[in-house]
């Protein structure tokens, strides 16, 4: 057959625009999945992105110590870090700034744990380490004798305590009994003012340094020449040491960096120094395990919502191609170039999936960080937050999702161009029926309806539909469940002092996670169902000239599906629970054993609410289905 040059393209174009108007519900369909995928994926990628600059801030602005240099006394020394010493740090290359303090901590039955800081001059503006007012004043009298409760008692007038602990018992003005560091018997310290303290950034406790190593209760603050006279007897025992790194906080290259200078430390003191740096920091650490497993769930979770968004793609657009045989075939007939046949359904669904893309990209960059900040900040300290435009992973899940939408169309349009266009006017024939393998148990389909054995038939019948949909409900499956694991791993945990704060936003992200997957297992059973019926109008109508009811006509196309997901989504579980523990393998977090039994039972409840709630919207619709249609002609 020879073709004509098509002398049409402006009507051609037309037609473009027409397709969009007649397949609008798929359109949107498809736009709103590609959109729910893309926002929870980019949004998740672009958390860690959005609050590092306001935690980093805590460190950077307020001058957070790189290191910690503790030394290391042998038996009867006394003097600790006299200035000789302080001179051999002073001197090490990459040293900046040093700031020497007394540190001790202590446990007492009315006090708890508790660090007691003393500076050397707890006032000096940008010292390392130095703590912020943040109420009341900075300390303005020293030692005395001072009768309490009737008794004469040692009273020091220069405690700040954490401020940011706001949990704290103490208040300004109030009395604090403790321990004398100095010598033997107890001291009284009247409370002046608040500080907050550039190490302790987080809601979580640091670990003491005591023989129980518990967890600190309170951290006090106090300047080394409140002890009056007694001050020179007080050895300084740490030093606060800023170095000259170039790499940012939280980034692999700052923590090499650091272990350079740290070896440079070692190298000069030997075992006479032990060196803490911001890892061995309780705020710093901690922030940088939410920091990794958020990662982890931003690489898992793309792979997940790709595969179960190209699922949905695949059903949708090679349903839509396949409804369009017949116009492929007289614009093939009319000359179209096949390269003009391309771009029409290539503009259709790229279009659609573009702007899924576009608007789920931002919407998830803007918004779900701002929606977890909340969950964050019960945990850290973060001042700000910072939106960001570009978030990697949110960018290479685009990319794959509109890799994928180009391949299934480009694909599918040129399975029906190596058809003649003959063959292309012809509708396809139904597939023929064939025995199932249920017919062979005939103590239970003999026992079944003529409606429920024609179901059943018509599901095994269309075996690629039916792989596809129990595909893409198995995704939706997974996605609820691993959310709502995630949930239970964090209430498992809870009791666990050292991961408690990491559960409580762990159990918000898991929130969001379930609410997400939910979104996305409704729009594709809806999808599924619409696309159901609209595949099956002239069936319908047929069954409504045979004077089957609206209700009737519904279960019969409902049965099918209901069927589907029901052993779908029992089949979902089991795979749920294989992603679970690889999940969970990477993450370093929970286990399959705690995962409650609820979960099982809600993650397959919510899968069969999502189909039965597609069933009734979708009911307008096989009402509007006139049987006139069952009269027309097929060719």
């Amino acid at each position: 057959m020879v073709r004509t040059k098509y002398p049409f393209p402006n009507i051609y174009g037309k037609t473009v625009v027409q397709l969009v108007r007649q397949k609008i519900i798929s359109f949107f369909l498809n736009l709103l999945i590609v959109l729910v995928s893309i926002s929870l994926t980019s949004g998740i990628g672009a958390i860690t992105r959005s609050y590092a600059p306001g935690f980093v801030s805590n460190y950077r602005d307020r001058n957070a110590p790189d290191v910690i240099l503790k030394y290391v006394p042998e038996e009867g020394e006394t003097v600790l870090w006299n200035e000789e010493r302080i001179d051999q740090v002073k001197a090490i290359d990459g040293v900046k700034q040093v700031n020497k303090l007394f540190s001790i901590d202590k446990i007492d039955a009315t006090n708890g744990n508790y660090r007691l800081l003393a500076f050397e001059n707890i006032k000096e503006e940008g010292g390392v380490g130095s703590p912020t007012l943040l109420k009341g004043e900075y300390p303005s009298e020293t030692l005395r004798q001072e009768e309490i409760d009737g008794q004469n008692y040692t009273v020091i007038d220069s405690l700040l305590l954490v401020g940011i602990h706001e949990e704290s018992q103490y208040r300004i003005g109030d009395y604090l009994k403790i321990a004398n560091p100095l010598m033997n018997g107890e001291i009284y310290i009247k409370v002046v003012g608040t500080a907050s303290h550039p190490l302790y950034n987080s809601k979580q406790k640091e670990r003491a340094m005591t023989e129980e190593e518990d967890y600190l209760d309170n951290v006090f603050f106090t300047d080394v020449s409140m002890f009056g006279a007694y001050a020179s007897f007080l050895s300084m025992t740490d030093l606060y040491v800023t170095l000259d790194h170039q790499s940012e906080l939280l980034t692999s290259e700052y923590k090499s960096e650091i272990n350079e200078y740290k070896n440079k430390i070692q190298t000069v003191f030997g075992d006479k120094v032990k060196v803490l740096t911001l890892e061995d920091n309780t705020s710093y650490a901690l922030y940088k395990n939410y920091d990794n497993k958020l990662t982890v769930i931003s690489i898992i979770l793309p792979f997940f919502f790709i595969a179960v968004c190209a699922l949905v793609v695949v059903v949708i657009l090679s349903r839509l191609i396949a409804d369009e045989r017949s116009i492929i075939a007289c614009n093939f007939s009319l000359g179209v170039p096949p390269s003009r046949i391309y771009a029409k359904y290539l503009f259709y669904s790229l279009t659609s999936a573009s702007i899924g893309v576009i608007v789920g990209y931002f919407v998830g960059n803007a918004i779900l960080p701002g929606i977890i900040f909340r969950a964050y900040k019960a945990v850290f300290y973060i001042p700000f937050m910072r939106y960001i435009a570009i978030s990697p992973v949110g960018l290479i899940t685009s990319l794959l999702v509109m890799l994928s939408t180009f391949l299934v169309a480009f694909f599918s349009t040129k399975l029906c161009l190596r058809e003649t266009p003959a063959a292309l006017m012809k509708a396809k024939a139904p597939k023929p029926g064939k025995r199932v393998f249920m017919e062979k148990i005939g103590f239970i389909w003999n026992r079944l309806s003529f409606s429920f054995k024609n179901s059943v038939r018509n599901i095994f019948r269309h075996k690629k539909n039916l792989i596809l949909t129990s595909l893409s409900i198995i995704g939706s499956t997974t996605l609820v469940f691993l959310g709502l694991s995630l949930g239970d791993c964090s209430e498992s945990v809870k009791s666990n002092v050292l991961f408690e704060n990491v559960a409580s936003t762990m159990g918000f992200i898991s929130m969001v996670i379930v609410l997400y997957g939910v979104a996305l297992a409704s729009l594709i059973i809806y999808a599924l169902t619409s696309m159901n019926i609209e595949e099956r109008v002239r069936e319908i109508a047929v069954l409504k000239v045979l004077g089957y009811t609206d209700i009737e006509c519904a279960f019969f196309i409902y049965r099918e599906l209901l069927l589907i997901t029901v052993f779908s989504a029992a089949i979902g579980i089991p795979v749920s629970m294989g992603a679970s523990q690889l999940a969970f393998g990477f993450l370093d977090f929970g286990s399959l054993k705690d995962i409650r039994w609820p979960t099982y039972v809600l993650s397959y409840v919510i899968i069969l609410a999502s189909a039965v709630i597609s069933c009734f919207l979708l009911f307008r619709k096989i009402k509007k289905v006139d049987f006139n249609i069952s009269l027309k002609s097929l060719e």
